[in-house]
């Protein structure tokens, strides 16, 4: 076969074919391939901090809520001047009523998402109590359908059927 082979010209041995193009080929011309260790990674990655690890799982980090942090002085509610006492135009007013609808609208929102963050967090408590509960009334519900077998066995062993 080999023979065979070597006097055809128009067939080529597969030791000779090689594909044209490959995938790699395609991917990193030529052959340019990245290589990293650790002394690399400092060059390439930017430079992050390492949060401490946990020798004892007990140890608790305490994480920053999410968001804009909440405020320690209690925000200024614009006041409107009554009629008269200050000379105000008409769009200087309107303004005012505007900015003091806004501000109390504003703290109206955060007292209804603190109260339904707070019903939420009631109502996921009272989910695990009564969870628990279940837990504990399933216990004693095998408890009872063992006890009751048991009798069932002692009545049997006297005689009674049941």
């Amino acid at each position: 076969l080999d023979d065979f082979l070597l006097t055809d010209t128009n067939i080529v041995k597969e030791e000779d074919c090689a594909p044209e193009a490959t995938t790699t080929s395609f991917i990193h011309p030529n052959n340019n391939f990245i290589t990293t260790d650790h002394t690399t990674f400092s060059l390439i990655l930017p430079v992050m901090k390492q949060e401490p690890v946990l020798t004892n799982p007990s140890e608790q980090v305490l994480k920053r809520k999410a968001g804009r942090p909440e405020r320690q002085t209690p925000i200024q509610i614009t006041e409107v001047p009554k009629n008269g006492s200050v000379t105000l135009s008409t769009d200087q007013l309107r303004s005012l009523k505007y900015r003091r609808s806004r501000d109390l609208n504003n703290e109206a929102s955060k007292r209804c998402r603190k109260n339904r963050k707070e019903k939420l967090n009631k109502k996921e408590q009272e989910c695990e109590e009564l969870a628990e509960k279940n837990r504990e009334l399933a216990e004693q519900v095998l408890a009872k359908i063992t006890e009751v077998e048991a009798w069932k066995v002692r009545c049997r062993a006297v005689g009674y059927s049941c």
